[in-house]
């Protein structure tokens, strides 16, 4: 199964409904706010002209962080959500930070919560330029625009009523309270949905750009295959910022239809950078590369897990049983029921089945290679 712009629904809630608990805590907090509502969203200022947009910390349906870089010239813009109400509150509140024009847009990868805003965006700004890898272009055009169909949502839709309506259905209490969330924020994003208008980016980039907003640069980079084939990060040197997608997402990382090898090299390179504020594709600002190199390790882990599995012939349905990262869990989890709820379908299984695949065939080719 691969990430959808209404990730993580469907069949991913199924496998973390049906996840082994780790001594998990028993108490439900309250629930996230949705990410469908702007008033839910915060600006962080993060230095002089560099500001984060920071989501709600989704249940279901989800949408990414942004970033605006303003320079002397015009502004950079990081990711351009995935709602239009969103979306035209962040237009709203640039026009309030700064008088400059944004010159550029930089999709981080294709998954719809991080490019569908960009129309919303051009509307404002016209000659804005949209940019992002090949790869993030070309799965915007082949896979991402498919997935802007409210008929898919629907029928995600169906399949939560029909689960949560079969009482033979084993579900602990918190995993219940979770597909009843995602079935009601499924509804709401229907009507969403039919107001997108896809945008794919104009401009693509191989491996780096800088950009210069008069005398502020902004470095633009291909670190390597991680969380998608195409992941772009940006860096502002002077202001020690950078939004790195979803190669790094907190608490419970994506792994769907990842390079999980590649992916943990590609964090030790961004763990390389003068950075003491990390924007994460989703989850609250990182201060130092703690996260970064844990999230690495992690990943490491289950490669190496995956290989030990195949060199001993152990089958993927029994190797999945064994998978260890409980610390790294633990860790980033910390006593959030809804994260150790989410942590085993949304990061550990989907991860190590691609490492298995890894481990068999050596680098895979595209995310699609399942």
């Amino acid at each position: 199964m691969t990430r959808t712009s209404v990730a993580v629904i469907a069949l991913g809630c199924v496998a973390m409904a049906v996840a082994p608990a780790y001594s998990r805590p028993r108490a439900t907090p309250p629930l996230p706010a949705s990410p469908m509502v702007p008033a839910n969203y915060r600006t962080v200022k993060l230095a002089d002209g560099v500001y984060a947009f920071i989501a709600p910390i989704e249940t279901s349906v989800v949408s990414g962080n942004s970033l605006l870089v303003i320079g002397d010239d015009g502004a950079l813009v990081v990711d351009t959500q995935q709602f239009a109400a969103v979306a035209r509150w962040e237009v709203a509140e640039i026009r309030k930070l700064t008088a400059q024009p944004v010159r550029y847009v930089i999709n981080t990868h294709w998954h719809n919560d991080h490019w569908l805003g960009n129309a919303t965006f051009r509307e404002a700004w016209p000659d804005a330029m949209v940019l992002a890898t090949p790869n993030t272009r070309r799965l915007v055009i082949e896979k991402g625009v498919g997935d802007v169909d409210p008929a898919k949502a629907g029928e995600q839709l169906a399949q939560l009523d029909a689960m949560l309506a079969d009482r033979k259905q084993k579900l602990a209490p918190l995993a219940r309270r979770y597909l009843e969330v995602a079935r009601d924020e499924l509804r709401d994003y229907i009507p969403a949905m039919k107001q997108a208008r896809p945008e794919p980016p104009a401009a693509t980039f191989d491996h780096a750009f800088t950009v210069y907003l008069g005398a502020r640069e902004v470095d633009v980079r291909f670190l390597g295959r991680g969380n998608t084939g195409g992941d772009a990060v940006v860096y502002v040197p002077d202001a020690k910022v950078v939004a790195t997608g979803d190669l790094v997402v907190h608490p419970v990382p994506f792994a769907f239809g990842s390079f999980i090898t590649e992916w943990a090299s590609t964090l030790g390179k961004l763990a390389e950078l003068d950075a003491t504020a990390i924007v994460p594709g989703h989850g609250e600002l990182q201060h130092d590369m703690h996260y970064v190199r844990a999230l690495a390790a992690a990943l490491a882990s289950i490669s190496a897990q995956a290989q030990a599995a195949q060199a001993a012939g152990k089958p993927i349905e029994q190797a999945r049983k064994t998978v260890d990262v409980h610390a790294f869990e633990r860790e980033t989890c910390g006593d959030d029921p809804w994260c150790h709820l989410g942590f085993p379908g949304a990061f550990v299984q989907p991860a190590f089945d691609r490492a298995f695949r890894e481990a068999k065939d050596g680098p895979l080719r595209d995310e699609n290679e399942d």
